[in-house]
């Protein structure tokens, strides 16, 4: 029987009779080095197949997985080329649509301001026809203070033009007390306009407005009165025999039905009197 030791494997030391037992038996057998020749390249190529098989497979219905793209570079690849995600947009939900709301008539700027050297006062005023027919009554009016008069014309009392001095407006019927019925004008010697409705009311409107001038306005007739400006929100103006700027902003008209219902003004009287 040959016993020469496979090729490879180194040859078992003789048995040496000087040497301990222990020596002998710590030596491996024969058949052990040849059993470690095939199972260790065995191993080396079983975990080779392994890990090629874990890197180059995937569980079925998937793709292998890609490294993350890194997203600050814009050329980078992983599966296929790397599109930049635009940021989310969201669109503004449509504003309600509001009706207009319906245009309402403009009212006129007041500026009450005073100027130097004056003072701002406020009263009320009032033009009231008299008793035609009997007495022939007429009313002046004294823009200063708002003060009204009922006075009979100069040709029934000598003294009528005494006591109006002082005063601005005349408020009379026709010489006959006929159906042409009562007019509004300026006293002769007064200064009075009519400041249109709309027009700022204010010191210097109403010191222009008064420079217009105030002829015989019938009353009683409401297409002449409106034609002339004399309507709610219009104002009577006046610089006083005072000195002072009067501005008679007329609130209320009623009672012209006929020739003898000549209607009843009334009003806000602002009155900018000098200082004192």
């Amino acid at each position: 029987m040959n016993n020469d030791p496979a090729p490879g494997i180194p040859p078992r030391p003789a048995y040496d009779p000087t040497m301990p037992a222990e020596a002998h038996r710590s030596s491996p057998p024969r058949w052990a080095w040849w059993v470690a020749g095939i199972v260790v390249p065995l191993a080396g190529i079983a975990a080779s197949v392994f890990v090629a098989t874990t890197n180059n497979s995937a569980p079925a219905g998937k793709a292998p997985l890609a490294p993350a793209a890194d997203s600050s570079s814009s050329g980078s690849q992983a599966n296929g080329p790397v599109v930049k995600a635009s940021p989310p947009t969201f669109s503004a939900a449509p504003a309600p649509s509001l009706s207009p709301l319906p245009s309402k008539t403009p009212t006129p700027t007041a500026d009450l301001t005073s100027p130097a050297g004056y003072t701002l006062n406020q009263t009320m005023f009032g033009l009231n026809p008299g008793q035609c027919s009997i007495r022939h009554e007429e009313q002046r009016t004294d823009l200063d203070t708002g003060q009204s008069r009922m006075l009979e014309p100069p040709r029934a009392s000598p003294s009528a033009d005494v006591e109006s001095e002082g005063t601005e407006l005349r408020y009379f019927p026709d010489d006959n007390c006929s159906t042409q019925g009562y007019y509004l004008r300026a006293m002769p010697k007064a200064t009075v306009g009519i400041l249109r409705k709309g027009a700022p009311q204010s010191y210097a409107s109403c010191q222009a407005a008064a420079n217009t001038g105030l002829g015989p306005l019938k009353m009683n007739d409401d297409s002449v009165r409106e034609s002339r400006g004399l309507v709610v929100g219009a104002a009577l103006c006046s610089v006083t025999d005072r000195g002072a700027i009067a501005m008679a902003v007329i609130e209320h008209v009623s009672g012209a039905h006929g020739a003898f219902d000549s209607p009843t003004v009334t009003g806000t009287l602002y009155v900018w009197s000098k200082s004192t």
